[in-house]
């Protein structure tokens, strides 16, 4: 889908998942999760990547006031098996 469309989806889903993990999910953490997953995971569907690492942050946060950016890079860096900075590291 269209990233318009792409973030809707996403964003429909934060409410359960801040309900689910007692955690707040901001519109950057939304936005990081997607640009993210686009950029290390173009293999993957999209943007249910973006929803599976954005959940995957959340277990992190569980309980915290809310999840990070960081969050969601180290959850995927550990899905990958990568380091955070090959997750941080610009496309090319």
């Amino acid at each position: 889908p269209a990233e318009d469309a792409a973030t809707a989806m996403v964003v429909t889903h934060r409410v359960r998942l801040e309900a689910a993990y007692r955690t707040t999910v901001g519109a950057d953490v939304v936005a990081a999760a997607l640009e993210l997953t686009a950029r290390n995971q173009p293999d993957r569907p999209w943007p249910g990547s973006a929803l599976a690492a954005l959940e995957r942050a959340c277990r992190r946060a569980r309980g915290r006031a809310g999840v990070t950016g960081a969050d969601v890079e180290a959850a995927l860096a550990e899905e990958l098996g990568v380091s955070v900075e090959m997750i941080r590291a610009p496309a090319g």
